[in-house]
């Protein structure tokens, strides 16, 4: 069976079958968070090519992936320390949020085009730290952003909704 038609659903069953799927892989490659959002320029207001960057947090560490949505390849990755992160400020919208991403020593990430449940995990970052992007507490639309970044930006096993009917 092809991935999931995410625009029906992303069921409990992919779900389930998509967290057991991280669960085997190491603690240390185990992303536990991800969304994908747009990087606002002046380029893109001017008619530019739109950027957008995957981010994907892991235990310790959070993986920047900027590319372009002419082709989705990766035009740079860079990785830095969840430490590192002073805050995340999120502005809702009334269709898309954006966040704003403090780092020690770098100027501040600013992301568009959230969806409200992707952005929702990441208003509780401030307070809770890697336990707001506890799989329990995600909503079904913060799966599928987290589904959607991981399967953009690792490599998913071809196949992985194969069973289901």
């Amino acid at each position: 069976m092809p991935e999931p038609d995410l625009t029906r659903g992303f069921t409990d069953e992919h779900r389930a079958k998509f967290f057991a799927y991280l669960d085997r892989l190491p603690a240390k490659d185990r992303p536990v968070y991800g969304f994908a959002g747009q990087q606002p320029s002046v380029w893109q207001r001017l008619g530019g090519g739109t950027t957008y960057v995957l981010v994907l947090f892991f235990p310790d560490h959070v993986v920047l992936s900027t590319r372009r949505m002419s082709n989705h390849r990766e035009s740079a990755r860079t990785t830095r320390l969840l430490a590192e992160i002073t805050s995340i400020d999120v502005a809702p919208g009334p269709l898309r949020s954006s966040a704003l991403i403090r780092f020690v020593g770098d100027k501040p990430m600013k992301l568009s085009g959230i969806t409200p449940a992707a952005a929702t995990p990441l208003a509780r970052f401030a307070d809770a730290d890697v336990a707001a992007f506890d799989r329990a507490d995600l909503a079904p639309d913060a799966v599928r952003a987290f589904f959607v970044a991981c399967s953009r930006g690792l490599p998913l096993p071809d196949g992985l909704f194969r069973d289901l009917a």
